[in-house]
């Protein structure tokens, strides 16, 4: 029996909009089929790719292939496949929310509602796991697991943006241009200052900080999206994307919807996270440190008012 959530899913993609633009984008060939799922395939690897999953590769993972197959064709939408799609694609929380209530019906004999594992996409079961129970007492689906939650720091929340920045510069020094030896120096007062002059946004799974992002202003118009750092065991669910989208909510409220940043050279997640959002090169280049040119180059990004 075609699942509901499936071909709701593929209604979506085929819809005009950004949905749709996203995937089109990648079309090699065109297809009679309302949706080429070849092309939707590659956004998802694509998301996969600079979330770390996996190596980049002009060959798709057959099993990808297979789960946009079975999705799209109404056969089996497991609970992972949908939280990849709703990351890759950016959907909106009317349409994901629609998907989950659609996937959390009363499982049909494919249904995969199993919960991901830590720090990863479940994958598809193609063949259902027979039930010691009969279908009338079957145990209900697994909740998803959570999306991340996306909040401003408040001016008192000083300790928890150190703490979370201070990780972040220990985890990833070659990211960012300061260094944690410096900036664990920091007294007090000079974190309440930064966190006053910074829009900053952290992301939480469970309560506990797993990412943040910050933004300053720059030229007449401009904002510059800052400290972006994500932890290791959120990456690969949205994280990422969830922060990009926030910074650039809180340069439009601004004023400033220009928005630009720099990425150290050779971090190709990264900019393959930015230019999902509009982010282009502009062809500038700089020292990541002044203080310490052997630190590397990094380049300017830039994303127009409007995207």
């Amino acid at each position: 029996m075609p699942t509901a959530a499936g071909l709701h899913l593929a209604d979506l993609l085929a819809r005009p909009g950004p949905y749709r633009t996203r995937w089109v984008r990648q079309v090699a060939r065109a297809t009679p089929a309302p949706v080429n799922q070849a092309a939707v395939t590659r956004v998802l690897a694509q998301w996969l790719w600079a979330n770390g999953e996996g190596e980049e590769s002009e060959m798709l993972p057959r099993t990808l292939r297979d789960r946009v197959s079975r999705a799209l064709g109404g056969r089996l939408l497991s609970a992972g496949t949908l939280r990849l799609f709703a990351a890759a694609f950016g959907l909106s929380e009317q349409d994901e929310a629609r998907l989950w209530s659609l996937l959390d019906g009363p499982p049909g004999p494919q249904s995969d509602c199993a919960p991901a594992r830590p720090g990863g996409i479940v994958p598809d079961m193609t063949t259902p796991t027979p039930s010691a129970t009969p279908p009338s007492s079957a145990t209900p689906p697994a909740a998803p697991a959570p999306a991340p939650a996306v909040r401003r720091l408040a001016a008192d929340e000083w300790t928890r943006y150190r703490d979370v920045r201070l990780a972040a510069l220990a985890q990833a020094p070659e990211a960012f241009g300061s260094t944690h030896a410096r900036e664990a120096e920091f007294t007090e007062e000079r974190w309440r200052e930064r966190l006053a002059a910074r829009n900053t946004v952290v992301a939480e799974l469970d309560g506990e900080p797993r990412g943040l992002v910050g933004l300053v202003t720059a030229g007449e118009g401009e904002t510059e999206l800052v400290s972006m750092w994500v932890h290791p065991q959120a990456r690969g669910l949205g994280v990422g994307d969830r922060l990009v989208r926030a910074a650039i909510e809180r340069a439009e409220e601004l004023g400033r919807p220009a928005v630009r940043l720099w990425v150290a050279e050779g971090n190709a997640p990264a900019e393959r996270l930015y230019a999902r959002h509009g982010f282009h090169r502009t062809g500038q280049v700089q020292p990541v440190d002044d203080e310490q040119p052997g630190r590397g180059m990094e380049f300017a990004m830039a994303r127009p008012a409007g995207g």
